[in-house]
């Protein structure tokens, strides 16, 4: 069967008197497949009928190819146009290839996926320099832990975010100093980095001073609260700062019972308060240096056993000037003051005239005219007791008493 044609007529022939299937098997043994267990590739055998009604089995390798005139039915081999349809239509449909609305979705996906990565990346970038920034700052750790959400809000571009951060809480609390100087419409200090210089320049005066933790802890918000307090609320320089935190550690590096009575005599002040009295700016430079010196000056007086009022030892602390005083200068003439001061005690007893140490000291300073006569007075009529002359009189008691 090999042999036929392309179009093979059965049409002489009478259908019923072929054994269709042995023909097919003779004519293909190794495609032949009747039994279930071998599936036919294109489909099962088909019941063709003819025009008078007969059916017969189209066999495997063949097709109908339709009736001719007389009815009877025309077989052709597979692989007709009509075969190729029908097997088409058997075989599994294959996947329609994507449409161009698939393709651009494609693209614009792939697009969106490399700018949310180039995004990640300037954030991330962003997000580390800032961490940084914030962290040569100090005390800027609610920002920190906040800067994920800022980048979402306002963006990866690090210059407008630091342009926003002083609106944060944690700014306003971080640079109170430079927020209040802002607020006063004062631009000395125009940025961060310029008042973290100040910053460092306020920890240094007192760290010289040996006063290193009065200002608080380095990097607590204390220590900040305090330097901004210098800068804002008492508006005093660095250089002013040291001179007068100077003054004061000059009193407290003087801890003698002397000086810290003085202190709490003369001022109510007692070493843990001193420094905030100095820093204080109602009081003036000069004020300061003053407290400083006339505190010292009572410390020595009472080392030689002179107890002098808080006017003594101001007037004493001028010659000095609005410099320190230079507490051994003054000793010996304090010592020489409490002689002058037993040496007059016993004639003012006899008188029953008073003079006090302070009277004492201010005659032998050389600082108050009235003391000076009053204390010459009394020197002289000691001199005149011990020489036998009497240099006293009602009229002489009279003009020596004041």
């Amino acid at each position: 069967m090999a042999e036929f044609g392309n179009n093979f007529d059965i049409s002489k022939f009478d259908p019923s008197s072929i054994n269709w299937e042995a023909l097919n098997q003779a004519a293909n043994p190794a495609n032949y497949a009747p039994s279930a267990s071998v599936p036919d590739p294109v489909g099962p055998a088909k019941q063709v009928t003819t025009a008078d009604g007969s059916t017969f089995t189209v066999p495997y390798g063949f097709e109908s190819g339709g009736f001719n005139p007389q009815g009877l039915a025309v077989l052709q081999p597979k692989g007709t146009a009509a075969a190729q349809a029908e097997r088409a239509a058997a075989a599994p449909a294959v996947p329609a290839g994507p449409s161009a609305a698939d393709i651009q979705a494609m693209i614009d996906k792939a697009i969106a996926a490399d700018r949310a990565a180039a995004t990640s990346r300037k954030n991330d970038e962003a997000k580390a320099i800032l961490s940084g920034t914030f962290r040569q700052w100090g005390g800027m750790e609610g920002v920190i832990s906040d800067l994920d959400a800022l980048i979402r809000e306002w963006g990866n571009n690090i210059d407008v975010i630091l342009a926003k951060i002083p609106e944060t809480e944690t700014y306003k609390t971080r640079f109170k100093g430079l927020v209040d100087l802002r607020k006063k419409g004062i631009t000395d200090i125009q940025n961060e980095g310029q008042y973290l210089s100040l910053e460092k320049e306020y920890r240094s005066v007192f760290r010289e001073a040996g006063m290193r933790d009065f200002l608080g802890v380095d990097g607590t918000q204390s220590q900040f609260d305090s330097i901004a307090e210098l800068v804002a609320d008492y508006s005093v320089s660095v250089n002013e700062v040291r001179s007068r935190v100077n003054d004061a550690a000059r009193v407290v590096a003087d801890t003698s019972s002397e000086t810290l009575s003085s202190l709490q005599e003369f001022y109510g002040l007692d070493v843990a308060t001193l420094t905030e009295y100095v820093l204080d700016p109602i009081r003036t430079q000069n004020k300061i240096n003053t407290l400083a010196n006339a505190a010292l000056l009572g410390g020595g007086a009472r080392r030689s056993n002179l107890n002098i009022d808080v006017s003594t030892a101001e007037s004493l602390a001028g010659l000095s000037g609005d410099q320190d005083a230079n507490i051994g200068s003054y000793q010996d003439n304090f010592s020489q003051a409490a002689v002058l001061r037993d040496a007059t005690e016993r004639l003012a007893a006899i008188e029953e005239s008073d003079i006090s140490d302070s009277e004492i000291v201010q005659s032998q300073f050389g600082i108050d005219a009235t003391a000076i006569k009053k204390v010459k007075g009394l020197q002289s009529r000691e001199r005149a007791r011990f020489a036998g002359a009497s240099g006293v009189s009602s009229s002489s008691l009279a003009s020596n008493a004041g």
